[in-house]
């Protein structure tokens, strides 16, 4: 039996259960649960990106609950729950139906599987936990088994609804092909790690091919020649439904699964329909407005509003694109609706447009833990720049606009670093020596090499060892 735990979390975090977070809807702000598949995801790395021995120890919590739900699944499939309930209800599979009762999916069918795998990534990245990834690999394993059993022999993914709740995605979803490749690829880094690799060669091999085909032309693959853009799903029926979704468009040029003159025709349709994909980051589709009741679900249209999931996302595609004014946009959008509601937020955004034409800018749930858990991540991880990596024990990659100073004491950050227009410094602030990796080529595009005064010219990426309360200064040569 797992202890019964009951604590009050920090602000806009809910109500903390068993090490889960309960989430919010309603007057009092409470929904009656947790939901493992879905919510999960931006959980883990709002608080990994604080990096604080209890946030760690939480998400540890976390992962392990949902690997024992997982081994416990009644069909032996290793299905991470759509939801447990406080009176024990679990949810391994739940259908929604479209609002004119002509399809339905089953709720999140992938999501919770790849993001188990993800989030052991990160957990592991930040906290080096060796000890707890031999004693989960297994479990680890039995959640790719799931992913597994939904790939066909061409390598195409049958997931269902991803990311959407309510939008009914009753086949091939391009979303899920993308993120059950990458999850599969981090699990093959895991395996790796343990020396185990075959294991490691079996995951890789099987992510390039889902890769493979989901970047390929209608009706194989995702690609529409026509329009030059990814559509977003496929359903049982063949038939193709596309409305400029975001996360299908920048998912495989963010992994980089697309070729140049696919990745050159999606960022001109992103930035063609910037304005409406950044109402509020994030907005789901270019065209949310012509979804109609056989895609969306029975319980309504507020899946089709921005929503801070996406925003996860998309703030990694302009840091690919080294647009780091778009994410300093993002987060000051963000902030200024946190200071016009004294920092209470809501699920979803600005749709008022279009459905629920009542005066609110905001539906779904209030005092949702969405937005201010991938704020966090989007300005510590996207913006900051400092992030966890396997290879090294702290990544270092700043993003800003301006030049300056920044530095955080978290006991697996302690750090500072400064950026001035022809050099970087960075300071280890706690007594052991560590390893860095930088990647200095989104601050500094136009530099390629720099200077040190201990290891000579070095590339705008590198690695560097440094001592405890060390310090290392770049630099520009070029």
């Amino acid at each position: 039996m797992l202890p019964s735990v009951v604590e009050h979390a920090p602000a806009n975090r809910g109500l903390m259960v068993n090490g889960y977070v309960l989430s919010a809807l309603g007057g009092d702000g409470t929904y009656a649960g947790t939901y493992p598949d879905v919510d999960h995801e931006f959980q883990i790395k709002g608080r990994l990106a604080m990096a604080d021995a209890l946030d760690v120890a939480i998400v540890r919590r976390m992962l392990d609950l949902q690997l024992t739900l997982m081994k416990e699944d009644p069909e032996s499939r290793w299905r991470n729950p759509c939801a447990l309930q406080p009176d024990g209800k679990r949810e391994y599979h739940v259908e929604r139906k479209s609002q004119d009762r002509s399809h339905q999916a089953i709720m999140f069918l992938a999501t919770g599987n790849a993001e188990i795998l993800e989030s052991a990534w990160l957990y592991v990245a930040a906290s080096k936990d060796h000890g707890w990834l031999e004693r989960n690999l297994e479990g680890l394993e039995g959640a790719a088994s799931l992913l597994e059993e939904l790939v066909d022999s061409q390598g195409r993914v049958w997931a269902d609804a991803f990311y959407e709740d309510q939008v009914i995605k009753d086949g091939r979803e391009c979303i899920a092909a993308v993120l059950t490749s990458r999850a599969l690829n981090l699990l093959a880094e895991l395996e790796a790690m343990r020396k185990k690799n075959r294991k490691a060669a079996h995951y890789r091999e099987l992510a390039l091919r889902i890769r493979t085909a989901t970047v390929k032309s209608l009706p194989d693959g995702f690609w529409n020649p026509v329009d030059k853009r990814f559509v977003d799903w496929i359903d049982r029926d063949a038939m193709i439904h596309d409305h400029g979704h975001l996360l299908a468009n920048i998912l495989p040029i963010l992994l980089e699964d697309a070729d140049a003159f696919r990745e050159a025709s999606v960022v001109d349709f992103v930035t063609k329909n910037l304005d409406q994909f950044q109402r509020f980051p994030s907005f789901v589709a270019a065209d949310v407005g012509s979804y109609n009741a056989g895609e969306i679900g029975s319980g309504g249209p507020y899946d089709l509003c921005a929503a801070a999931r996406y925003w996860c996302w998309d703030a990694a595609f302009w840091e690919h694109q080294r647009d780091n004014g778009r994410i300093r946009q993002q987060l000051e959008q963000v902030t200024a609706e946190a200071l016009s509601r004294d920092f209470v937020m809501a699920e979803r955004y600005d749709m008022n447009y279009v459905y629920y034409t009542d005066g609110p800018h905001w539906h779904g749930a209030p005092h949702y833990y969405e937005y201010p858990c991938v704020f966090v991540w989007v300005l510590i991880h996207h913006y900051l720049g400092i992030q966890f990596t396997l290879a090294a024990d702290l990544k270092v990659a700043p993003n800003l606009v301006e030049y300056g100073s920044v530095e955080l004491e978290a006991e697996r950050i302690a750090i500072r670093y400064q950026c001035s227009e022809e050099s970087f410094t960075l300071w280890n602030l706690i007594s052991q020596s560590r390893s860095f990796q930088l990647d200095l080529s989104k601050k500094y595009p136009h530099i390629e090499r720099w200077d040190s005064a201990t290891l000579g010219v070095l590339g705008s990426q590198a690695s560097v060892l440094l001592d405890g309360k060390g310090s290392i200064r770049l630099e520009c040569t070029s």
